[in-house]
């Protein structure tokens, strides 16, 4: 008859053989993963996404309809070290931003381009499944112009600053299982959501040649701006 200190016994024993076999299960199961990854993980990747910022801050209100800037991001990156399911790439990045409004009547029109260099630390959680960590240090530049078409005046400003991006991430890859030994092109699905910081800068529009000659228009003060606020991503992506 079993007695309660059997049953003790019994399931010692139980969970001294099974907790050794599933660490092995596991270890397999990370081999075998770690080994199929390839080039799914060592690779030059491209892509373009949308990128939408909150920014409030007064000096962008007169060029804009709402606290957002929105941006098409063109990149590129190479994967420099792998180790494990770890990998580090480092890449260029470009987002090309813009708006539009009116302000006492003139039209108003905004560039924000940043120029960016991504240092992105990958892990795979699996093949398919890539979670990410960038810090993106680099320079904005600034355009602006205030038309007023019934007075024939237009001013100017531009200039740069410097800009940095920080943001936490994920890739999702359409198709892991294909020759992971080979450099075929693969689809990534992405996303990321951070936040975006520039130097502040102040505005100073001045006019353009013609209007300084006939003096329809003067210098206008419209105080700092500066492109600080959290921000999300969407994006497609190619490897090879």
């Amino acid at each position: 008859m079993l007695t309660r200190k059997k049953i003790l016994g019994l399931l010692a024993l139980a969970a001294a053989l099974l907790v050794p076999a599933t660490a092995r299960a596991q270890d397999l199961d990370e081999r075998a993963t770690i080994s199929h990854l390839g080039s799914v993980q060592k690779h030059t990747r491209f892509g373009m996404g949308l990128r939408s910022q909150w920014v409030p801050n007064a000096g962008y209100d007169p060029f804009a309809k709402s606290n957002y800037l929105a941006a098409w991001t063109f990149e590129g990156s190479r994967v420099l070290l792998a180790r494990r399911r770890l990998s580090l790439a480092v890449g260029a990045l470009i987002d090309l931003g813009g708006s539009s409004s009116e302000a006492r009547g003139a039209e108003t029109h905004l560039g924000a381009h940043r120029f960016l260099v991504p240092i992105e630390g990958r892990y795979h959680v699996r093949p398919w499944l890539v979670g990410f960590a960038r810090i993106a240090p680099g320079a904005m530049y600034m355009t602006a112009s205030i038309a007023e078409a019934s007075a024939g005046q237009k001013l100017d400003d531009a200039g740069f600053v410097f800009a940095a991006d920080a943001s936490l991430g994920a890739a999702v890859l359409f198709d892991s299982r294909r020759n992971p030994d080979g450099h075929p092109p693969r689809l990534w699905a992405t996303g990321e959501w951070g936040y975006g910081w520039t130097a502040s800068r102040r505005w100073s529009f001045a006019p353009d040649e013609e209007d300084k000659v006939t003096g329809r228009a003067v210098p206008t003060d419209l105080g700092r701006v500066a492109f600080r606020g959290t921000f999300f991503r969407l994006g497609l992506a190619l490897s090879f």
